[in-house]
């Protein structure tokens, strides 16, 4: 049961949530994501049935975040003991996105963005990724949780 990122994620990022009284911290701009996903697992009755999607630092719809390092570092902690079915991370222009990600989330930790085949054959042969969710006419797999 992913969450719509474009709906959920962008209510953290500078653009989209003013950083203003209640939105002034990255706990509080993340809150509306992370309650929307124990909204989910308490629906589907076990987090691993639940994932999602993020994209740090995609200017996306205009979006805009100051410090996405922050934010996402932030809200992928908080992820962390949720323990979803996996965190699926898009290639961004943050540097090392999935290297610093990838350090704070214990879970099935997929990538995507750019890959080639031999690029997302390396992502998974050093451990990086546990799957690669490029369009490949073969599905490709390490850690694939089950449902």
């Amino acid at each position: 049961m992913p969450l719509p990122e474009y709906n959920s994620t962008q209510a953290a990022v500078d653009k989209m949530r003013p950083k203003q009284g209640v939105c002034a911290s990255n706990p509080n701009r993340i809150r509306f994501v992370i309650e929307c996903l124990e909204a989910m697992i308490a629906v589907a009755g076990d987090s691993a049935k639940v994932a999602i999607k993020i994209s740090p630092a995609m200017p996306f719809n205009d979006i805009h975040d100051a410090d996405p390092k922050e934010t996402y570092t932030t809200f992928v902690a908080a992820l962390a003991p949720m323990r979803l079915g996996y965190l699926h991370v898009l290639r961004t222009a943050l540097p090392e996105t999935f290297d610093l990600l990838k350090l704070l989330y214990p879970g099935a930790f997929a990538v995507g963005g750019g890959f080639t085949k031999a690029t997302g054959d390396e992502a998974l042969q050093s451990g990086l990724a546990g799957f690669d969710v490029s369009a490949y006419m073969v599905s490709r797999q390490n850690q694939l949780p089950m449902l």
